[in-house]
């Protein structure tokens, strides 16, 4: 069984060490604190952007490890408030640079990308 580790007093620092490939930025995140209908309580505590599926794999194990909850944007707007940060130490994931496709299935009607 895996045991959460303290925050440290910079666990942003901490994230970007352990990440460095990934585009992390704490600039203007107030566009992510609403959606069409919505307004959050808090701002994300950053924006992160992966680029493969590696990438998501290493974000989502780091984010448990430092106590980081993730909000998932794939790009386009939300009107259910979905991708709002639901507390102070919210990472905003935004997927949009994943636009690589991976199946496009006619019959079923789906787009898998990455």
């Amino acid at each position: 069984m895996m045991t959460a580790q303290p925050r440290s007093a910079a666990p942003l620092d901490d994230l970007t060490a352990r990440l460095p490939n990934l585009a992390i930025t704490t600039d203007d995140l107030s566009l992510y604190g609403t959606d069409v209908y919505y307004g959050a309580e808090h701002l994300p505590a950053a924006l992160v952007r992966p680029w493969d599926e590696t990438d998501v794999v290493k974000l989502v194990q780091a984010a448990r490890e430092l106590g980081f909850s993730l909000n998932m944007r794939g790009g386009g707007l939300s009107y259910s408030a979905g991708y709002l940060a639901k507390n102070d130490h919210s990472l905003l994931v935004d997927l949009s640079a994943m636009t690589e496709i991976i199946e496009l299935n006619l019959t079923d009607r789906f787009v898998t990308v990455q």
